[in-house]
């Protein structure tokens, strides 16, 4: 290779130092580990300097450089081009440990539906403030954050959406929509592009999607929706609720979606929390939830995983008041709120009172041989079936052929 080309990373690459440093695709999420080396010569990827000159800056051999440089023209995450007006070499200060990757944003408790299964408190309208949200975006782009997960109540129905999303363009994380899907127009998919990297939906079966969305008609408007949504060229993810009456309607539901050519297909069990404890003709019991996900879903994993840690060791939500949680599920134990206290502050809240060691689960101590596999499963889900944050997830248990 030429040692005069001067490598720059594409404006869809940025460098992040987590526990290790990575590069971050965060158009396709694509996540790349690098030692220690290419974390000093990739810093230098920024169009001012030949792979000669790194050599030199560096100490290392033009020949591994050459051959890193290869290797990530090839990932598409590269181009050879020479800037002409010096570019700062950027610091990349850790991050917290663990480090905070992905946070989802609830944008106002509004919806447009009435599932049976929400447990958000819909007892007042709150909508975030933009100026607040704008802020705390910046704030988690400082913390070397990946992903931010834009979501509701319906997050469409806030009415500075677009202005705010606008204010975040050129933000360099990842940036997903939560949605139902219903609001999805021909204009606002147009209004979406270049805000939103991947949209998704909720589809919670054929026939009774309806039913468990207490729409009608939303089945077909949906499935419009996602087929729109394909058809302008975003990733469309889409999340299934399992329930009794869906059961029967998941083969189906899955020809459907690979049909769509949905690029992800994720499914979970709403927790017998909120507006779901009033709806018990829609509880399963948690072998058959746990047999039902063993058998249905495919595509990438939509949230980061520990070895040492149990679930959420990379994320926490903020709710539309600014109160920052766990996630969603504890939103009546928020650790601070937003307005008063910084993302890092909160960040730090949540490491020392909700992060779990996996050794310190009920699954540590009877020598579950799935445990690192299976993280323990959902901690809110565990307190809520045995009042024990630490306990078994029965829903997990079955998913690895166990029944406590």
């Amino acid at each position: 290779m030429e040692i005069k080309l001067y490598p720059l990373l594409l404006e869809s690459t940025v460098i992040r130092n987590l526990e290790v440093p990575v590069l971050y695709d965060y158009v396709n999420d694509e996540l790349y580990e690098l030692d220690e080396e290419a974390f000093k010569v990739v810093k230098l990827f920024n169009g001012n300097y030949s792979i000669g000159e790194i050599s030199k800056i560096t100490g290392f051999p033009i020949k591994e450089i050459e051959e890193l440089t290869e290797y990530l023209l090839k990932e598409n995450l590269l181009t050879a081009k020479k800037i002409k007006e010096k570019t700062e070499i950027a610091d990349y200060p850790r991050s917290p440990i663990p480090s905070l990757r992905t946070i989802l944003i609830h944008l106002t408790t509004s919806c447009n539906l009435n599932c049976v299964h929400c447990y958000l408190d819909k007892s007042r309208k709150v909508e975030m403030n933009p100026k607040i949200f704008i802020d705390l975006v910046k704030q988690f782009d400082m913390l070397q954050g990946l992903k931010i997960l834009v979501s509701g109540g319906e997050p469409l129905t806030h009415p500075q959406f677009f202005e705010m999303m606008e204010k975040i363009r050129k933000t360099k994380v990842r940036k997903v929509l939560l949605t139902n899907g219903l609001l999805l127009n021909h204009e606002t998919i147009q209004s979406l592009k270049g805000l939103v990297h991947e949209i998704q939906i909720s589809l919670d079966g054929t026939k009774s999607h309806e039913e468990f969305r207490r729409m009608k008609n939303a089945f077909n408007l949906t499935l419009n929706s996602i087929k729109a949504a394909k058809d302008n060229g975003f990733t469309v993810s889409v999340s299934t609720m399992i329930h009794r009456k869906n059961l029967d309607e998941l083969p189906e539901l899955e020809k459907i979606l690979k049909n769509l050519k949905v690029d992800n297909w994720y499914l979970d069990v709403p927790t017998v929390t909120g507006e779901y404890k009033n709806n018990s003709a829609f509880h399963l019991d948690p072998y058959t939830t746990g047999n039902i996900l063993k058998k249905y879903g495919f595509g990438k994993q939509f949230f980061d995983e520990s070895e040492i840690y149990a679930c959420g060791a990379h994320l926490c939500a903020i709710m539309a008041n600014g109160d920052v949680t766990k996630c969603g599920f504890f939103e009546e134990q928020p650790v601070g709120n937003i307005h008063s206290k910084s993302l890092r502050e909160c960040w730090g809240l949540i490491r020392e009172k909700y992060l779990w060691k996996q050794k310190d689960l009920e699954c540590y101590k009877i020598g579950c041989e799935h445990l690192k596999d299976c993280r323990g499963g959902c901690r809110y889900r565990a307190y809520i079936e045995t009042n024990n944050l630490l306990g078994i997830d029965r829903v997990k248990c079955s998913y690895y052929g166990i029944h406590p």
